[in-house]
């Protein structure tokens, strides 16, 4: 674990969870699992979220502790002040980046990451990790690429970022750009 948390955006099938796990095996850094009240599906892999209820959701903003969230399709998403201390990456959507950056007051600095992924590629990323579901489904995951009104419009959240990976590509080359952004921002103190 560092003195950075590392937030990670982009639109859905752009391969963020592959290129942050491949890069947290391989370098031993840590990725936070949000807290969500939503149920996994059959598509769900380990290491995304921590899976629980709304009354789990309730106790932490009782307590305090709910740091950056959003709402999608009816179900919470959110991570605790304890989580961004103990991470080093977090890939997080729109709604929790702006959340983020108003409620942390922690001892950490923070890094954005945009991954960029044409939507092509993304839709079929998409289409390949979850062959088994239906259309709407794959609609419904796609429309999750605007939330709360504010559109996945790649400029405009470049813009919100420190640095951009290209993700169209292999992973190796990502993996390699990731690892030039950590290293450069571990050494800028």
């Amino acid at each position: 674990m560092n003195s950075t948390i590392y937030l990670i955006i982009g639109r859905y099938g752009a391969g963020k969870n592959t290129l942050i796990d491949t890069f947290c095996n391989k370098y031993g850094y840590s990725k936070l699992c949000s807290y969500t009240t939503r149920q996994p599906s059959e598509s769900d892999e380990a290491n995304r979220h921590t899976y629980t209820d709304i009354e789990q959701y309730l106790t932490d903003v009782d307590n305090d502790d709910v740091l950056a969230y959003t709402k999608l399709m009816g179900d919470y998403y959110w991570s605790t002040f304890d989580q961004i201390e103990n991470a080093d990456f977090y890939i997080i959507d729109r709604a929790g980046l702006d959340n983020f950056k108003r409620n942390y007051t922690g001892s950490k600095k923070y890094t954005t990451i945009y991954i960029q992924t044409d939507k092509i590629t993304c839709l079929n990323r998409l289409i390949h990790k979850c062959e088994d579901i239906s259309i709407d489904t794959m609609k419904n995951i796609l429309s999750k690429n605007e939330i709360n009104g504010t559109k996945y419009i790649d400029e405009q959240l470049i813009s919100l970022c420190d640095f951009t990976i290209d993700n169209n590509g292999g992973i190796k080359e990502s993996i390699a750009k990731l690892k030039e952004i950590v290293d450069k921002t571990n050494t800028e103190g």
